[in-house]
């Protein structure tokens, strides 16, 4: 057969070859093996261990992530691909009497609406419910019905009933004392949807909190089942020593609801304590933070292109002597100028891809001594960042610095600690301003000065997602920073979201 650059044989060398076999060389000669095409990925499906090229045919099982695959239940994975059958679900509310020995028992509720009425019954004890030992299921008064009462809540008062001042002088006198909690099933929510709040409230004085109310004051689009702003409860007796009233009910968070936190209180009182308590649950509804640029920045590039375009037309009316020598230097001036504007705002990525250094690990000792560190910091050495962190309810807390989420957690606690700062505020470079976040890699090292301690975190994913993607607000088990700001550069159209986990 003639000699050619390639040739095809039947030939059998270690392993045998078909008469399609692509030989390269002479495949007379035992020094110069075939080449058999195939998959040569172990972990493939279809791994051949003949093959000695890749073909790219290689087939992979399928990626198995476990979690809940059913979009109605709170605890929703849209990355999942295999349902574990942990999807949770909001409890169903149905109000009604719970008490099997009522008259109105329905077996189907469950959530206790206080509507339970029972048979009467000849029971002898206080009948009054001004008294602190009142009985609301005593039919017959005993005569023993005890009233609070102290010199201070007594002056200038008269009818007293002659039982108080001996109450006061024998030192017996008891009074309630109320604790309420209020909590929320979800930390972020979209809105049109519903969240699930839990009022509980406590007596742990010595004597029954008589005619107990119980308020909700709901922010504005936020709306129960009688499309109220205000939910209020009348419990006619609360016991002492440990009694302890919980409701939970649905509210439904309106379209009409705009990005925010919301916070939403809840409070009780007594017709025998004479304390109002309070406490309150914090929602953040919509999107994620804006923190785009500053719109001070367009003013500034606006205010110089229109100055210098007026200082070349004042130029080139008066000026004839050297008009086209003058007109030259000005119009290089001014393209010189324009480069350097346009440039500007780019300086810190500039100067980063350049590899000048901005902020090393060997310099942290300096900048703890720069700052306060009583205060509260944020710091990230890889990419120049010394921000102070701020409190707030609003998005109005970034003009200060790294707006702490009231939705989440803190450093000092478990769970996810959200912080959100602008991508552009200040002129460039500026330690007040996540510019260069998107530098961040995994693996770097960041730093939260919370209440006079120091917490270290590595940086463990950086992510773009869209504004209403506020899963990344939600609570963790493990300690973590979410860092958020604006992206793409000059532009609100998604998040970048950078999470460290916390290592000391």
């Amino acid at each position: 057969m003639a000699q050619g650059a390639s040739a095809i044989y039947d030939y059998d060398y270690d392993y045998d070859y078909d008469s399609n076999t692509v030989c390269f060389g002479d495949c007379n000669c035992p020094s110069s093996p075939c080449s058999v095409p195939g998959c040569i990925d172990p972990s493939a499906l279809n791994y051949n261990p003949s093959a000695t090229i890749d073909d790219g045919s290689c087939t992979y099982p399928p990626v198995v992530i476990s979690g809940c695959m059913d979009s109605s239940a709170l605890n929703y994975d849209s990355s999942a691909t295999v349902d574990d059958g942990s999807c949770t679900y909001p409890p169903v509310v149905i109000s009604g009497c719970m008490d099997s020995s009522a008259l109105n028992y329905d077996s189907s509720a469950t959530v206790d609406d206080g509507s339970c009425t029972y048979p009467p019954t000849e029971k002898t004890g206080c009948t009054n419910p001004a008294a602190t030992n009142y009985d609301p299921t005593a039919t017959i008064d005993s005569g023993n019905c005890q009233f609070p009462g102290s010199p201070s809540i007594l002056g200038g008062v008269t009818n007293i009933p002659e039982i108080i001042p001996e109450i006061i002088v024998k030192g017996e006198e008891a009074f309630p004392e109320l604790v309420i909690e209020k909590t929320v099933n979800k930390d972020s929510v979209d809105s049109g949807t519903y969240v699930f709040y839990t009022i509980k409230v406590t007596n742990n004085g010595d004597a029954d909190a008589v005619n107990l109310v119980v308020e909700d004051d709901l922010p504005e689009g936020f709306i129960d089942d009688s499309n109220s702003s205000k939910v209020v409860w009348e419990v006619p007796l609360l016991e002492k020593n440990g009694g302890v009233w919980t409701k939970t009910f649905p509210i439904y968070v309106s379209q009409s609801v705009e990005s925010g936190s919301y916070e939403n209180i809840a409070t009780t009182r007594a017709e025998n304590y004479l304390n109002e308590v309070k406490d309150s649950a914090i929602v953040r509804v919509g999107t994620l933070p804006h923190t785009g640029v500053n719109s001070f920045t367009w003013f500034i590039f606006g205010g110089l292109a229109i100055f210098f375009i007026g200082i070349l037309g004042l130029i080139s009316i008066f000026t004839k002597k050297y008009r086209k020598a003058i007109q030259f230097v000005v119009f290089s001036g001014l393209i010189v100028i324009a480069l350097v504007i346009l440039s500007y705002p780019f300086l810190p990525a500039i100067k980063y891809n350049l590899s000048i250094p901005v902020v090393n690990s060997e310099e942290i000792k300096d900048i703890e001594e720069a700052i306060d560190v009583e205060g509260d910091w944020l710091i990230i050495p890889s990419i120049g960042v010394e921000i102070p962190i701020v409190l707030g309810q609003d998005d109005s807390a970034l003009e200060k610095g790294a707006w702490l989420l009231p939705c989440g957690s803190t450093p000092d606690s478990e769970g996810n600690t959200a912080l959100a700062a602008h991508r552009f505020k200040y002129k460039p470079p500026h330690k007040e301003t996540f510019y260069l976040l998107d530098k961040v890699k995994s693996g770097d090292s960041f730093y939260v000065y919370w209440q006079g301690k120091k917490y270290t975190y590595i940086v463990t994913s950086s992510n773009v997602v869209e504004p209403k993607a506020i899963e990344v607000l939600n609570q963790t088990k493990k300690s973590i920073v979410t860092l958020i700001t604006c992206t793409p550069l000059f532009s609100d159209k998604n998040r970048l979201v950078v999470v460290g986990e916390l290592v000391i």
